[in-house]
């Protein structure tokens, strides 16, 4: 065989491997960019999803959901192609509202109608709260600084701070006789409580997408302690995006979004009751009639009429019944 045979043999056999090489090269770049705008597109929906979850200081789950889908589809360009939109939201397993007192998950539900017929709607789950037990106490925690402790032998409940708490009970033989254990045991149990609940509810949905035409196993991602300490550093938003088909060689999109608002950094309310007439005003810490009150209780600890109420947001302190002060809007 002439070496000019066996040079056509040669690109005869090698231009094949080098169009297939040239291809996964594409798809790889290809890959690449669309896992860089999608990770874009998630950032903008979460930022859009915690401006919407917190606005004068009231919580808002569903608003927060609507703001966060809302901004995705647009960035998908899918917004008025409801089959489509249908379709991405299949690829979001749950969300998670992180609050002060507890989390909820949205997360797709299976249910009989009124008729019968089966249906598929992304439902919130009840709220779960941060608690946590042992011999002597049953705790639940919050992300700030307060703390209610149960004491199961009285059967009295406590409120305050790990601190003032400590002040008013026997803490020998709990996890109140050490700070730091404390504080270790309470990331601990949080973060143990969000994986636990966010693990079942991505396993039920493999359950729920057979019938939907999905191809993929969904599971919970593994993710850094670091990560899991900024979901419980502030209340915020947690969504998993999971399975997306992207390129042409089977390859998934697969991520999560954290994002958190700073509201716990901000001021605080206080509720103000007069145990004599009843009447409740919330207050900023800065207001003069609080000061006021507060050396009420502190010069006349056993005769003052007045108690106070610590809240993180406005909301919160007006659910109690309580009205904003003469001095709050000065």
């Amino acid at each position: 065989m002439k070496i000019t045979d066996l040079a056509i043999v040669f690109i005869l056999f090698t231009i094949p491997f080098f169009i297939l090489v040239e291809i996964r090269s594409d798809n790889l770049e290809y890959i690449s960019y669309k896992q860089v705008e999608i990770n874009r597109m998630l950032d903008t929906a979460i930022e859009d999803g915690i401006s919407a979850l917190v606005q004068d200081d009231d919580i808002n789950k569903n608003r927060a959901v609507d703001a966060f889908f809302r901004s995705l589809f647009i960035n998908f360009n899918i917004l008025d192609n409801t089959s489509l939109k249908n379709r991405l939201s299949n690829y979001i397993p749950v969300i998670v509202v992180v609050e002060n007192d507890g989390f909820n998950i949205l997360s797709l539900q299976e249910f009989s109608n009124v008729i019968g017929k089966k249906e598929m709607k992304m439902i919130w789950n009840p709220k779960v709260l941060y608690s946590y037990s042992d011999d002597k106490f049953i705790y639940q925690f919050f992300l700030d600084d307060k703390l209610n402790v149960y004491e199961k032998e009285s059967m009295k409940l406590y409120k305050g701070t790990n601190k003032t708490i400590c002040e008013e009970i026997d803490v020998s033989n709990s996890i109140l006789e050490d700070e730091a254990i404390f504080n270790s045991v309470k990331k601990r149990e949080i973060i143990r409580l969000l994986q636990r609940d966010i693990n079942y509810e991505i396993n039920k949905q493999n359950d729920i997408i057979k019938n939907l035409g999905i191809d993929y196993y969904f599971s919970l991602p593994v993710i850094t302690n670091d990560d899991w300490t900024n979901t419980i550093s502030d209340i915020g938003m947690l969504v998993f995006f999971q399975g997306l088909p992207i390129g042409n060689q089977g390859d998934r999109y697969s991520n999560f979004v954290l994002g958190g608002s700073k509201l716990l950094k901000s001021k605080k309310y206080y509720v103000v009751t007069n145990i004599n007439t009843g009447k409740k005003e919330y207050h900023t810490k800065d207001c003069i009639i609080l000061k006021d009150v507060k050396l009420d209780i502190k010069m006349n600890p056993e005769d003052t009429i007045f108690i106070v109420e610590e809240f993180n947001t406005k909301f919160e302190a007006a659910k109690t019944g309580a009205f904003p002060c003469e001095l709050f809007n000065k």
